[in-house]
C-alpha cells in the first residue's frame, strides 16, 4: 500500500506541475494519465485541490471533510466520489467507501482509479472474487500494462 501511496503522490505532483490541474490515480480527467475515463474537462474547484494535497499528506479525515463539502454541487462528478471513497477507505470507514465507489462507477463505469481502489477495498473485506472481477474490467478498459491494472494485480497477488 505504501507503494500505491507513493505512486499516488507522484502522479498528483507530476500532473499538477505540468498542467496546473489536480489529478490522481484516484481521479481526474481522461486527458491526464490519472485513472479516470471521464470525458469531462472541467477545472476542479480549489477545495478539490486542497483535498488532493491532504490525501497526499495522508490526512484522510481532513480530506474527507473538504471533499464532502463539495457535495451536492459535485454529486455527479465521479472523481469527487472516488476521492471521497478513497479517504473513507484509508480512514477505515469501509461501508461509506463502498457507497462512494459504487456512485463513482455508476457515473463513470470505466473510471480506472475507482475500479482499482474498489478492488483494493474488496480485498480488505475478504472478497477477492470481486477484486478479480474489477481486474478483468480494467484489463478490458486499459489492458494489462496500465498502472491501475498492474497495481490491483499486485495487491491481489499479495493478498492485500
Amino acid at each position: 500500500m505504501k507503494k500505491t501511496l507513493t505512486s499516488f503522490v507522484f502522479a498528483v505532483t507530476c500532473v499538477f506541475l505540468s498542467t496546473g490541474q489536480p489529478a490522481l490515480a484516484a481521479g481526474g480527467s481522461s486527458n491526464y494519465t490519472t485513472g479516470s475515463s471521464s470525458k469531462q474537462e472541467s477545472k476542479k474547484p480549489e477545495e478539490y485541490k486542497k483535498a488532493v494535497k491532504l490525501l497526499g499528506d495522508e490526512k484522510y479525515e481532513e480530506a474527507n471533510k473538504v471533499l464532502n463539502s463539495l457535495l451536492p454541487a459535485s454529486d455527479r462528478d465521479a472523481d469527487v466520489h472516488n476521492l471521497i471513497a478513497f479517504s473513507y477507505r484509508k480512514s477505515g470507514q469501509l461501508d461509506q467507501a463502498e457507497t462512494h465507489y459504487k456512485k463513482a462507477l455508476t457515473l463513470d463505469p470505466e473510471h480506472r482509479g475507482a475500479l482499482e481502489y474498489q478492488g483494493e477495498l474488496f480485498l480488505t473485506q475478504g472478497r477477492p472474487d470481486k477484486a478479480e472481477n474489477n481486474l478483468r474490467k480494467l484489463g478490458k478498459i486499459c489492458g494489462s500494462s496500465c498502472k491501475e491494472y498492474k497495481e490491483l494485480a499486485e495487491a491481489i497477488e499479495n493478498g492485500q
